[in-house]
């Protein structure tokens, strides 16, 4: 069974063209993303008789900076969308994309020029304006989980707006898809985009979430969709290691592995650190006390957590 799939985009009054193109050896097409214009009815899913509907939002900020501490939001956009989970399999399917909710917020500084070249957001355009509490509010109570492209740089900030963040399940389709594993050379959304045959207006935060629906819908060649591997990954409890007092010249060896550095800066002892699935933990652990430490003392922090925790400071 052809698995149904949400349509980002276009073709009409171009088939021609495109065929022609798509024949060519010297020649890409890229295809603006674009809003869906219509749902998958839960009728078209395979096995639809045992499959669950839940609500979900993906959420972007634009902010004066990068600092969770001293930075503010001046752009949320909160994109509604619908997915359905078979019962049996766990497979999850992305059928409907809603209107988004999009706000901008005055800052208590003025917004770094930097920024303002990023984002196109001016001071000018900010002035006076304030974010809509209560239909954000709404939209957290009615939805399941809440996805974004760098979870582990949105969620802090989406906490500072209001903490009913914090009561929902995170899912991050950056660190929820492996697509290193899958053959993707960048993380980077305006380039997954372009490796899926895609383009679109980057740092605007309704377009980037369209975006990231855009890229996440799309099926693989194993025949399951890359949203579903965001969604199962956001069920798996993690634990995260971070590998303190670890010998120098280990560094490039961590790194290779997967590890990134801590500096500490969040009062913590700085080390190496990386997350794992919860069934993974021994075995890396193992790996750590062998390879890094070399059989002595180890000194390894270690954290568990689930969608709830994940991603917050």
């Amino acid at each position: 069974m052809t698995m149904p799939q949400l349509q980002f985009f276009s073709d009409d009054g171009y088939e021609d063209a495109i065929q022609i193109l798509e024949h060519s050896s010297d020649h890409r097409i890229l295809r603006r993303v674009d809003f869906p214009a219509h749902a998958i009815a839960l009728t078209d899913l395979p096995h639809h008789e045992r499959c669950i509907v839940r609500n979900g939002i993906f959420l972007d900020t634009e902010t004066t900076g990068m600092d969770h501490e001293t930075d503010e939001v001046i752009q949320l956009c909160m994109m509604p969308f619908r997915f359905a989970v078979d019962g049996e399999t766990k497979e999850s399917y992305l059928i409907e994309v809603q209107k988004p909710y999009i706000g901008l917020r005055e800052p208590g500084k003025p917004v770094p020029e930097e920024i303002v070249q990023l984002t196109g957001i001016t001071n000018e355009m900010l002035k006076g304006q304030s974010l809509d509490l209560e239909a954000i509010e709404e939209l957290i109570a009615g939805a399941d989980i809440i996805a974004a492209h760098n979870a582990k740089f949105d969620r802090p900030f989406a906490h500072k707006i209001t903490e009913s963040f914090a009561g929902k399940y995170w899912g991050c389709s950056i660190s929820d898809v492996n697509w290193a594993g899958q053959g993707f050379e960048s993380m980077k959304l305006s380039l997954l985009a372009v490796e899926l045959g895609m383009f679109f207006d980057a740092h605007q935060a309704d377009k980037d979430c369209l975006a990231a629906l855009a890229i996440l819908a799309q099926n693989t060649p194993e025949g399951d969709s890359y949203f579903s591997q965001m969604i199962t990954g956001a069920r798996t409890t993690t634990v995260t290691l971070r590998a303190q007092y670890t010998p120098f010249e280990t560094k490039d060896l961590l790194k290779t592995r997967g590890y990134y550095w801590r500096d500490g800066s969040d009062g913590t002892i700085k080390g190496w650190e990386i997350s794992v699935p919860a069934d993974k933990a021994l075995e890396e652990k193992e790996w750590l006390q062998s390879e890094v430490y070399g059989g002595g003392e180890a000194s390894i922090d270690e954290r568990e957590l689930t969608g709830l925790t994940r991603f917050s400071k």
